[in-house]
C-alpha cells in the first residue's frame, strides 16, 4: 500500500485579507511562516516524494519540509488552487473585495463558464484534479506529500468519493457540498491510500498540522 499526504498551505496574504495583485503570488504571513515550519515537524516518516504547486504560498509551506528532508526528490504538481476569477479581480484587492465575485461566480453553477473569459473554469479544474489523480496511481513513491489549496483540497476529497472528477453541472453541485461541508484550514491534511489492487481510500483528515493559529476561514477567491 503507498500513501499520499495531500496539505494546504499556511495563512496567506490574501487569508489574512491583506491586499493582492496575483491569485499565485500571495505570499505566506508570519503565521503562515510558522504554520510551515509546525508542518514539516508534523511530517513523518520521511517521504519519498514531495510535489508542490506553482503557486507561491504552496512553495513557501512546503520550503522547510524540503529543508528537513534535502535528499527527497521535489516535483511541481498541477494542483494550484482553483482559480475560478479573472487574474484582473485580483490587482490591489483584498480578499472581502472579490467575495462578491466568487458568490456570483458560484452561483451560476455553469461548468464551462470562464470569468471575465479569463478565469479557470470548473471544467478545467476537474480536468486538473484527473491528471493529479493518474499522476498519484502512476507515481512509484511508497510516501508521497503534496502542497497545495483548499478548494483543490476538497476537489480531491470529491473526486475520490465520487469516483472521479465530473465536470457536469451536477458534478459542479456536489463539489460545492463538499466545500461546504468539509473544514480545510490553513495547514490541514487529507490522508489518501492506494491499494495494491488500484483503489483510492481516504484515510485520515488532520486539522490541527498547522496549529498554531490555523484558520477556518472562507477560501480566498
Amino acid at each position: 500500500m503507498r500513501l499520499a499526504w495531500f496539505i494546504r498551505h499556511g495563512q496567506s496574504e490574501s487569508n489574512a485579507n491583506r491586499p493582492t495583485t496575483h491569485p499565485a503570488g500571495s505570499a505566506l504571513t508570519e503565521q503562515g511562516l510558522v504554520q510551515a515550519r509546525r508542518i514539516a515537524a508534523y511530517i513523518e516518516p520521511p517521504p519519498e516524494l514531495i510535489v508542490t504547486s506553482p503557486y507561491l504560498r504552496a512553495q513557501q509551506t512546503a520550503a522547510p519540509s524540503m529543508a528537513r528532508f534535502p535528499g527527497v526528490p521535489t516535483a511541481e504538481w498541477p494542483i494550484e488552487e482553483f482559480t475560478y476569477l479573472s487574474a484582473r479581480r485580483y490587482a490591489n484587492t483584498r480578499m472581502a473585495d472579490r467575495v462578491p465575485h466568487s458568490h456570483a461566480y458560484m452561483e451560476r453553477e455553469d461548468p464551462a463558464h470562464k470569468d471575465e473569459d479569463e478565469g479557470e473554469s470548473f471544467i478545467e479544474f476537474a480536468s486538473r484534479i484527473e491528471r493529479t489523480l493518474t499522476l498519484l496511481r502512476e507515481s512509484d513513491a511508497k510516501f508521497l506529500v503534496g502542497f497545495t489549496h483548499g478548494f483543490f483540497l476538497r476537489g480531491l476529497v470529491w473526486a475520490i468519493l465520487h469516483g472521479g472528477a465530473d465536470p457536469s453541472p451536477a458534478g459542479f453541485r456536489t463539489w460545492k457540498a463538499t466545500v461546504r461541508g468539509l473544514a480545510t484550514p490553513n495547514g490541514a491534511v487529507v490522508k489518501i491510500a492506494l491499494t495494491d489492487n488500484g483503489r483510492m481510500l481516504l484515510y485520515g483528515l488532520d486539522l490541527a498540522a498547522g496549529f498554531p493559529g490555523a484558520e477556518e476561514d472562507e477560501d480566498a477567491p
